[in-house]
């Protein structure tokens, strides 16, 4: 485990690693700022788990932040050498790694409706009309599906006369969100509009 995970001392009775050299790994992946903090966190306080490979610790915990560590230790294992040791604890504790609901599930939990498409846009309707201000950002966020932090960057490079021209193309008739890559293009989920 590439030296026994880095510069591994012990102080406080515990187990820590320095953890620049896994941060340069991570600068390398070319992740966004905020997922690399993330990872970076959860790494810092997570790691021993590697070692002890006791992962009972984060059984307890949300899906949403078993999930968060669970992608730090798969890079951190990654960086250090020692994935293949990971992950057959990852069945043995039954840890996943998608969250159990899909997004027609997690749109029903907000709007407490039956499964029913029809249901779901009349409640997409409904909030439009108390919220009028607001229809042009959520009619745009339903049609092109972005973040929400990457709607507001849309809409202000969008509103604004020099980016305006940068942003769309020649004809007029797509968004490309491709000119702004630290933006709007991820690993997961890139973007591209046609009007």
């Amino acid at each position: 485990m590439r030296e026994q995970i880095d510069d591994y001392s012990t102080f406080d009775g515990k187990k820590h690693i320095g953890l620049n050299g896994f941060l340069q790994y991570l600068l390398s992946l070319k992740l966004n700022p905020a997922t690399i903090k993330t990872r970076m966190a959860c790494a810092k306080y997570y790691h021993h788990l590697l070692v002890t490979r006791d992962f009972s610790e984060i059984m307890e915990f949300s899906i949403d932040k078993k999930k968060h560590i669970m992608k730090s230790l798969a890079l951190l294992s990654k960086y250090l050498g020692c994935s293949e040791t990971w992950h057959p604890y990852t069945n043995r504790y039954k840890l996943k790694w998608t969250a159990i609901r899909d997004s027609l599930t997690s749109f029903h939990s907000i709007t407490n409706q039956d499964k029913d498409f029809s249901n779901m846009l009349g409640w997409l309707k409904n909030a439009i009309e108390k919220y009028l201000r607001f229809y042009n950002i959520v009619k745009f966020r339903v049609l092109i599906g972005l973040r929400p932090v990457q709607i507001l960057k849309s809409f202000a490079l969008i509103l604004n006369p020099e980016s305006k021209k940068e942003c769309h193309s020649q004809d007029g008739k797509v968004i490309e969100h491709f000119r702004f890559p630290s933006i709007f293009l991820r690993r997961t989920k890139k973007v591209s509009y046609r009007a």
